[in-house]
């Protein structure tokens, strides 16, 4: 899912999936257990399924939301932050393109 616009997802929920959040443009943070995650453009925060969380993004930006169903990726069992390259970037983004062929290179993490 690809946002554009203020957001802000104040009241505390959670997703059976896991979440990436990716910061394309503009500013993203995230309140998740007690902690403030704060995703500039080209990062993303891991938020695993069933975890408790907040978000608010602000009018300039510009997310997107992946939800990742919990078994189906090897991805960090805590809150963690990831750099996503130009590559990885681009299965996120609305274009013509097979997303099944390219989602298996999606997500490169840098650090946790």
């Amino acid at each position: 899912m690809i946002s554009s616009g203020e957001y802000s997802g104040i009241n505390p929920h959670a997703h059976r999936k896991g979440q990436l959040i990716l910061s394309l443009h503009g500013a993203v943070s995230c309140e998740v257990q007690n902690a403030l995650w704060l995703v500039p453009p080209g990062h993303a925060v891991w938020i695993p399924s069933d975890t408790p969380h907040s978000c608010r993004i602000t009018q300039n930006a510009r997310t997107c939301f992946l939800f990742i169903e919990p078994g189906s990726a090897v991805m960090p069992e805590t809150c963690c932050t990831i750099a996503i390259t130009s590559l990885t970037e681009h299965p996120f983004l609305p274009l013509d393109v097979d997303m099944d062929a390219s989602l298996h290179n999606v997500v490169h993490v840098v650090s946790c």
